[in-house]
């Protein structure tokens, strides 16, 4: 699945969309009409026969954040235009991401017959919330044993994927919540609610797992095991992400090299 990462103006005001601290592509409708014609360029290369079908979805924006029901109506326009532009060239899956609006927000809406081939993508993660943050192992394996009426109900509607989540349970990984600055995990995150009990992020991330105890690497295997098996009952899942250099607890390149990712992929090894 490809996907437009960044679209003109920042549509969440997070660096991941190439502009921090500001939001301006709800507000113009030049940066949306740019957006449209970015996504009939991506589709136009990747829909080739050259690629043989390795693309198979475009997903039409990563992770928009309307704040307000006028900008939420604006986004859902955008899906309906930008689905039009991809149509005109392509018959490709065509991803909506969820906007952090919740997954029951689109049931009803793209739905066949009027429209084909269309996903919905979530994302899900345990450490951006102090509730969830705090789980201990078990705890968080059974939250995301939680998430699967949520993701049933929505595959009912749509092609349902959790087109990002991470074995690791803290958001300790280097950069991750912006570039220069901290970890709610440790109380660094300036700004963020302080934990009652902080942990210590240098036993939970790092370029390898070499100063990890055997239980966290234990709890990295269980952990992607049960999220993939849940993430299946739906439509399947993308791990966020292939390779880091300083977070080896979120890269799926260092799962595999170390072991707490099976092969074959489908392995339950922890039963």
């Amino acid at each position: 699945m490809v996907d437009l990462h960044g679209a003109p103006g920042s549509q969440n005001g997070f660096d991941n969309s190439g502009l921090r601290g500001t939001r301006q592509w709800f507000a113009n409708t030049t940066n949306t009409q740019r957006t449209i014609q970015a996504l009939e360029t991506l589709t136009s290369e990747f829909a080739q026969a050259t690629y043989n079908n390795t693309v198979i979805a475009i997903e039409l924006i990563n992770e928009p954040f309307p704040y307000t029901t006028e900008e939420a109506d604006t986004l859902r326009s955008f899906y309906q235009s930008a689905y039009s532009a991809v149509r005109e060239t392509s018959s490709l899956v065509v991803a909506l991401d969820d906007g952090f609006l919740g997954l029951q927000t689109w049931q009803g809406f793209m739905e066949e017959p009027d429209y084909q081939n269309v996903a919905m993508d979530t994302h899900i993660y345990s450490m951006f919330d102090n509730e969830t943050l705090v789980l201990g192992y078990t705890q968080n394996l059974e939250w995301t044993c939680s998430q699967l009426d949520y993701l049933l109900s929505s595959n009912y509607y749509h092609w349902t994927i959790v087109g990002e989540f991470t074995p690791a349970n803290t958001e300790c990984a280097m950069w991750l919540n912006g570039r220069g600055t901290g970890a709610r995990y440790n109380n660094t995150l300036s700004g963020a609610y302080p934990l009652a009990f902080p942990g210590d992020c240098s036993t939970k991330t790092g370029s390898t797992p070499a100063q990890w105890d055997a239980d966290y690497v234990d709890f990295l295997g269980r952990s992607f095991e049960w999220q993939t098996w849940v993430y299946e009952q739906a439509s399947g899942w993308i791990m966020w992400t292939w390779k880091t250099e300083q977070a080896a607890d979120w890269s799926m390149q260092a799962g595999i090299t170390y072991g707490w990712i099976p092969q074959p992929i489908w392995n339950k090894t922890h039963g």
